[in-house]
């Protein structure tokens, strides 16, 4: 069986206080810290990230083996609002993508892509959620 991971980049991240948290410190165990190839956008009280073409912009966050990966995905979809069942607006889709790690070393990793337009969203130029102001 190939190893599932998992890139979180908001509210599921350790030190964001969600107690969704809990379901990674459980069911995976934490690899490092990565960056996404994309931008990142506060949507609310939570952020939504977007693929970029352009290497310069990056969405930092951790990744996760998942060590019962369809258990964490039932609960992960529906806190996340996507997949069947959400009706035909959602504003996210789980996407496999490739991911650096701090090592450098590339990972492929599931990913909770924003997929609703992002024209007025305030963007988040660190690109850190948790660290909004540093880069």
């Amino acid at each position: 069986m190939r190893a599932e991971f998992l890139f979180v980049y908001g509210t599921l991240r350790r030190g964001a206080g969600s107690r969704m948290h809990g379901l990674l410190a459980q069911s995976g165990t934490f690899v490092g810290m990565a960056r996404f190839q994309g931008l990142l956008y506060r949507v609310g009280a939570y952020p939504g990230a977007v693929a970029s073409a352009d290497p310069r912009h990056a969405v930092l966050g951790e990744v996760y083996r998942l060590r019962t990966p369809d258990f964490v995905f039932r609960r992960l979809d529906r806190y996340e609002g996507c997949g069947p069942g959400f009706g035909q607006d959602p504003e996210y889709a789980r996407q496999r993508c490739t991911l650096t790690l701090t090592s450098g070393e590339a990972v492929q990793a599931w990913i909770y892509l924003y997929i609703r337009p992002t024209a007025g969203l305030p963007p988040i130029p660190s690109g850190d959620f948790l660290h909004r102001s540093a880069r």
